[in-house]
């Protein structure tokens, strides 16, 4: 008697952990599910706002999806990964000057912080920090690139003036009522037929961009946060590891014929 007394009383413990993880995990899609109602903005407002978002601190979680086809070539295969499937970013944005992004895979993670005008990313699985010196002739695209602020914003600054933009219905994104709005290039040399964007009424931070080819009926890259906190991350998560025992310290030069060196 005492063992099925044990048993039923196991059995209505996890009985309740079960319930209360289906709660944590449909928590967010019944959160997105609920209608989204924001004030009345002008397409053109909205716009403006999402072009002075920089100044607005976050911290969050997202998820980038691509679809590009890219080949995986040798030299350029993180680039590859990033533009194909799914890329998992944590952001803490502090300013354009000072920011981390993390780009997390399975039991791997690189991290990219901006320091001022310094440049560093911790590789996890290397345990070695790289500080990137130099401006490169070209810039090949980085995590902190598909955040949905940073991507909105460089999409819509590179708008021509003929380019249409148009309201969209709001959309609830991360707990947040987004207004939207989509542009439309009007240039026949474009690949792109438009490109979405919801963004924070208030801060015109954008939340969630979707990007979709011309003549194509799905988006080639998807960025959404899952996860959004308008608040200043604190100083400490800002700063990257120090050199120490088991973490190495590199310094490259990313200039045409830059050399660097290693501390490891």
């Amino acid at each position: 008697m005492a063992v099925t007394v044990v048993r039923r009383e196991a059995a209505r413990r996890w009985l309740v952990v079960g319930a209360s993880a289906l709660v944590l995990v449909s928590a967010p899609a019944a959160v997105s599910a609920l209608p989204a109602k924001v004030p009345d903005t002008a397409v053109a407002t909205l716009a403006a706002r999402i072009r002075a978002s920089a100044a607005q601190p976050f911290q969050g979680y997202a998820v980038s999806t691509g679809s590009a086809g890219l080949p995986a070539l040798p030299q350029l295969g993180t680039v590859a990964d990033l533009l194909n499937g799914d890329t998992r970013l944590r952001v803490w944005y502090a300013g354009t000057d000072r920011f981390r992004v993390d780009v997390i895979d399975d039991g791997t993670e690189r991290d990219t912080y901006r320091l001022g005008g310094r440049e560093l990313v911790w590789d996890y699985g290397r345990g070695e920090v790289t500080e990137v010196t130099g401006a490169p002739p070209v810039r090949l695209p980085r995590g902190a690139d598909l955040v949905p602020p940073d991507l909105a914003r460089r999409l819509l600054s590179m708008t021509d003036p003929g380019d249409r933009l148009r309201p969209l219905p709001a959309r609830r994104i991360a707990g947040i009522a987004a207004a939207g709005l989509r542009i439309e290039p009007v240039s026949t040399h474009s690949t792109v037929g438009h490109v979405d964007v919801w963004a924070d009424p208030r801060t015109g931070l954008p939340l969630s961009v979707s990007v979709t080819g011309k003549h194509a009926t799905q988006p080639i890259l998807v960025s959404t946060f899952l996860d959004v906190s308008l608040r200043a991350p604190t100083p400490s998560v800002l700063t990257p590891p120090a050199p120490r025992d088991g973490i190495g310290y590199v310094v490259t030069d990313s200039t045409p014929g830059g050399r660097g060196y290693s501390t490891r």
